[in-house]
């Protein structure tokens, strides 16, 4: 009895830790790259791509995004669909908006 106990409480403890395990989703590893990315351009001597206020204003709207999406999409693998087509989206307005 007492080892079923244990184990019922190993499993539940482990579903608690994947609930609020943070989901990784195609917008947060965006965000992380240009991060990275601003991060690596701060010590060249050239003219940033854009200034650190731009960059508070990206990463609010980029947290307001996934949050959104969130709500929306409740399974992972419909949210993964949605924000990758969400960035591609985005990608070809860029391209066609610099084309112009």
């Amino acid at each position: 009895m007492k080892k079923n106990m244990r184990r019922s409480e190993v499993r539940q403890g482990r579903r608690e830790v994947k609930d609020n395990f943070v989901k990784f989703t195609p917008l947060n590893i965006t965000l992380a790259c240009i991060l990275v990315w601003f991060i690596s351009e701060l010590n060249l001597e050239g003219a940033q791509l854009f200034s650190l206020g731009w960059l508070i204003v990206l990463i609010v709207l980029l947290a307001l995004l996934d949050l959104g999406f969130r709500l929306i999409f409740k399974d992972i693998k419909r949210l993964w669909w949605a924000q990758c087509g969400f960035l591609c989206v985005v990608a070809l307005i860029v391209i066609v908006l610099k084309l112009t």
